[in-house]
């Protein structure tokens, strides 16, 4: 099996003026034929990137968005798969669930199908080739499935954020025959876990982030592990919003460890546009799965620091790399800052802001950055050089 390393969106590419050289366009959207803002993480299969952009809906009805591919040497891009329209699969989820490769084909989740309850489908990158080989019927087989999927042990896995008992489930899909098999439902009650966060695997164990709430009325975060020969859950631990942050998203796996990105509250306070909030503006921690040991490796604090970091991160030469929804520089969103992209000492904790950017708009905090091969690349959905959306990199 090829590994495919996830390379993920960030924000508008106008930046403070740095040491370090400016990102670098690869390739423009143009709008042609309703596509434009490519909003998911991108991955790299053979030597190209591979993601999904939108439509627009410019009176075409050719489909509901697309996977393209790109050569980033040469500049090359290919639509390869268009996703259908009508009572096919809808535009993707925003944010957009990346795609997973396993054995060649390219697999992803996106909202719409029949019922409009989700829709898994494949990608054949050879041919530009696809087909939905699963629809959701928004009851007991799931409902909503906004987390793409992961391939292990020949089947691949994913979460929905209902269907089941109410409140969630974990799901497999045989790529081979498309057969759906629910392996957990989230249950109901007054201290449940609802829904479920992009699934990594750590030595044949499956975990995840998910919600706790308690009595109807308070959520925070919590850990979990999921045994897929026993379809046994255990919840390892649950964050303390006021200390660890809340709303991770995701999680991912490296040496051993996972690693994620809380994007709201922790120790505070935050510095936020005009205001200061007491509690914090999300945290970058690590969790050793085995120990249960969770630590905060860093605490955003807003203005140049960064606000609502975004998920998930990617970990590179013992960094975490991501991008924060506010902060940086204080030219948008009423002085709250138009994002950041850091990168975060996976050991000390010490953060480092790599860039600031100054242009903000709609539809412009798409997601985080990752690297490849000594660059990160990432997507803007608007930039003042790319109103369409463009793909880009730089050097870390």
């Amino acid at each position: 099996m090829k590994i495919a390393i996830p390379i993920l969106a960030a924000f508008a590419i106008t930046c403070v003026p740095s040491a370090q050289a400016a990102p670098k366009l690869l390739y423009t959207f143009t709008g042609a034929n309703g596509f434009a803002g490519p909003s998911g993480p991108l991955i790299q299969v053979n030597g190209l990137l591979y993601g999904i952009a939108r439509s627009f809906g410019n009176g075409t009805a050719s489909a509901a968005g697309l996977v393209y591919s790109l050569n980033p040497a040469t500049k090359a891009f290919n639509i390869v798969y268009n996703l259908p329209s009508g009572d096919d699969p809808g535009t993707p989820q925003a944010p957009v669930p990346p795609l997973t490769e396993y054995n060649g084909m390219l697999y992803g989740t996106a909202d719409g199908g029949p019922n409009g309850d989700g829709v898994v489908f494949e990608v054949n990158p050879v041919t530009s080739t696809g087909s939905v080989i699963y629809n959701f019927q928004g009851g007991s087989d799931g409902w909503l499935p906004q987390t793409g999927v992961v391939a292990y042990n020949g089947l691949l896995y994913g979460t929905t954020a209902l269907g089941g008992n109410g409140y969630g489930t974990i799901f497999t899909i045989d790529p081979a025959s498309g057969k759906e098999n629910i392996v957990y439902s989230f249950p109901a009650g007054d201290n449940r876990i609802q829904g479920g966060d992009r699934l990594v695997s750590i030595g044949g164990i499956l975990y995840g982030t998910a919600s706790n709430v308690i009595s109807n009325e308070f959520a925070n975060s919590v850990i979990f592990s999921f045994n897929p020969s026993t379809a046994t859950l255990n919840v390892l631990y649950s964050m303390n919003n006021e200390t660890d942050g809340a709303d991770p998203g995701g999680l991912l796996a490296a040496n051993g460890l996972l690693y994620g990105a809380a994007q709201l509250e922790g120790p505070g306070p935050c510095v936020y546009g005009i205001s200061i909030q007491n509690d914090g503006c999300g945290t970058i921690f690590s969790f050793n799965p085995t120990t249960r040991s969770f630590t905060v490796l860093h605490a955003f604090t807003g203005e140049k620091d960064g606000v609502d970091d975004y998920q998930p991160l990617t970990y590179l030469n013992g960094y975490l790399y991501g991008t924060t929804l506010y902060g940086g520089s204080k030219h948008c969103y009423e002085k709250q800052g138009c994002g950041t992209i850091f990168r975060v000492n996976a050991t000390t904790g010490a953060e480092q802001i790599l860039y600031a950017f100054t242009q903000g708009g709609p539809d412009t905090a798409n997601g985080t950055i990752a690297a490849l091969g000594g660059k990160l690349y990432g997507t803007v959905s608007t930039d003042p050089k790319a109103t369409w959306g463009a793909i880009f990199s730089i050097k870390p």
